[in-house]
Parts: structure tokens; sequence; C-alpha cells
């Protein structure tokens, strides 16, 4: 499993994710037989959820991995490799020969049996006043976030019923939770969940909300990079807690705020307008970690404030992220009276990440 580089601001850096230590228990048997059944204890504590005897907290540490795509600057015709593999690699000499290949492989039914090919599309990201074009292509990588505040049991999943999947095999929901089809998703507390229609209240904000929203951006990374120079290794240590736990230490890094269409977006989980806000009390949204809801105080036609950046999507997480690398997209708003623009217009522009976990 990979995560961000610590040790690199070079975009697409990762290392490996580290692995916890081995209890003590384990180690002081005395011989490989009784490791390997005292270490079958600790498993068996994991998979209970029972911390009692083995507190398998400290070795058992759960990890958030999701697939992170953004478009990516083109330079001429080379492609990128969107991240390092062991097995594949992009069987192409650019992303226009891809595009053949896999457009080939689409229309004739046809399989590279070495699977090196990828849908990676490209766009006219922006067109100058020459007419010059400028590509972006699509990338992709999977990375893994270690989950730092918060212990995951198993019991904290719940199989989702798949009926495709599951009335294929005949399989009972008991029974289909036991093969590797099967999907889980996380079990949320009572007073999350609308008791008449089972469905998470939306400004509660559901656990993966939670978890998703200690991931940052690579411009935190940096950040990171630039302390740990003169840091020591104690005070590494507590900026690297700040760092990755913006909900509880007042988002002390990538303070990317969306204030956009003259609209702050703020996050959802406190109910607010503009009869009663408070700004002592409810700080913008820290766009640059992931997230899927926020909340703006005026409403829409239909009387909503509350919005998901995916839309119909309930799967996708939204990260702004200042990374050069990253195309950005752009849009022109009239400006606030306050703003005093010469031309009562300005060209917003941000450059955005896609999660899904």
């Amino acid at each position: 499993m990979k995560m961000p580089s610590l040790s690199s601001s070079e975009y697409g850096a990762s290392e490996d994710v580290p692995y916890p230590e081995v209890p003590p228990e384990v180690l002081a048997q005395p011989s490989l037989d009784l490791q390997i059944e005292e270490m079958r204890e600790w498993f068996k504590a994991w998979k209970t959820s029972n911390h009692s005897v083995r507190d398998y907290r400290r070795y058992f540490k759960p990890n958030l991995c999701y697939l992170e795509g953004q478009w990516t600057n083109v330079d001429g015709d080379a492609i990128d490799e969107p991240f390092h593999s062991e097995r594949h690699h992009l069987d192409a000499d650019s992303f226009f020969d891809l595009q053949d290949k896999i457009k080939y492989t689409s229309q004739t039914g046809r399989k590279s049996n070495l699977e090196n090919y990828a849908y990676l599309p490209t766009t006219i990201s922006h067109i100058n006043e020459m007419g010059g074009i400028q590509y972006s292509q699509w990338n992709y990588q999977i990375l893994c976030h270690p989950i730092t505040e918060v212990d995951i049991p198993l019991t904290a999943f719940q199989v989702e019923d798949d009926l495709g999947s599951r009335l294929a095999e005949k399989k009972a929901l008991s029974e289909f939770s036991k093969k590797r089809a099967a999907r889980f998703s996380l079990k949320e507390p009572n007073e999350n969940v609308n008791q008449a229609t089972g469905f998470t209240k939306i400004n509660k904000g559901s656990m993966l909300d939670k978890l998703m929203s200690q991931i940052p951006d690579t411009l935190v990374l940096i950040l990171y990079l630039s302390v740990k120079l003169y840091l020591n290794k104690q005070h590494e240590e507590d900026f690297m807690f700040h760092l990755l736990n913006p909900c509880r230490q007042g988002q002390l890094s990538a303070n990317v705020v969306d204030d956009l269409f003259n609209e702050i977006a703020y996050p959802h989980q406190l109910k607010v307008s503009r009869d009663n806000f408070n700004s002592s009390i409810l700080k913008p949204l820290n766009a640059g970690y992931y997230h899927r809801f926020y909340q703006v105080l005026s409403k829409d036609a239909m009387g909503v404030n509350i919005f998901r950046r995916g839309f119909s999507d309930n799967n996708l997480f939204v990260a702004y992220n200042t990374r050069s690398k990253v195309t950005p997209t752009k849009v022109k708003e009239k400006c606030k009276p306050k703003d005093n623009c010469p031309s009562n217009w300005r060209e917003a522009s941000h450059r955005v990440s896609y999660a899904i976990p």
C-alpha cells in the first residue's frame, strides 16, 4: 500500500504505508510455534473486536485507500505514467497512440493479454488568442491514508445487498457476506440516521465523511516538507499530528476557501442561513481536504442550501489544490460591490482533484 510521500514534493511521489509493530507478547514467546499460536489469538481479538485481553488497536491499524484522479497539463504529446507499478506500464508512445489502442480494442472486442492499456482521455482545456491549444490528460493513482484518530473495528462494517451478484449465485445475504464479491459500508451511529427512512442525515455527515476529511492534498505535504527541515523529532511529530487532524486542530494548513458565485462554502454539518449566521462559530469550509458536501448561506429556488459536489454521485469526494501540474478550471463571475473590480468582472481559477474511497 502506498501513501503520499512525506520526503518528496514531486508530483505523484508516494511511499509505503508504515507497517505496525509486532505485539511484544508475540515476540516474548520462546519458540516459533508459540509465537504463531499467540499471533492467532491477536488476530482473533481483532476479528471479534474484543480488546479486553489483547488490545489489538495499537497493532491492527486501519488505512483508508482511495482512487485519486485529476486533469493534468500535457507538454507535447508525451504520455505520463499515472503511477509506478511492478506489473504494468502504459504500452504507448503518446497519449494519441494510447487512445487509438483503446479505440481499437473497444470497437473490435479484442484484448491485450498483457493488460498494459488504460483509458486516459485527453481534453482541450484552453485555447489562447492565437489559436494555440492546451491539452490536458486524465491521470489517476491509488493511495492509502493511515487513520490516526479512531479505531475502526470489523463490527463497524455492514454488508451491502448487491442483488445482481447475490441472486446470480443464489445466496442468502448471510452467505453472500462471506464471498469475495461482497461489498461493505460503514455503519452509522443511530443519532446520524433517519429512523423512518434509514438514510444518513445530511446535516450530520457520515463516518466516511469524517475519515475522508482527514486526507489533505499535496499542498499540505509540501508545507510539511518545508517545516521538517528545521523541526526536531518531537516537534515534527506534533506538527504531523496537527497537520493530519485538521478538524481537531483548526485546519492549520491547506486553507483553501471556495467563494465562487459570491457565496462562501461552509461545512454542511451545522445548518445556517443569513438570519442565524455567526462568523465566530462557523468558519469557511477548508476545501483543501476531501469532502463531498458543502453549504452556502442563500437558498436556491427549491429552498436548498446544502449541496453535493458530485451531484447525484454519492461516492465522489473533491479537494482543491495548488499543484501546478494540475490543470486549473476557470470561470468569470460578476464582482461584489466591495471588490471594486475595474471591469465589474473577475476570473476565478481552481485546481481540483477527485477521490473515490
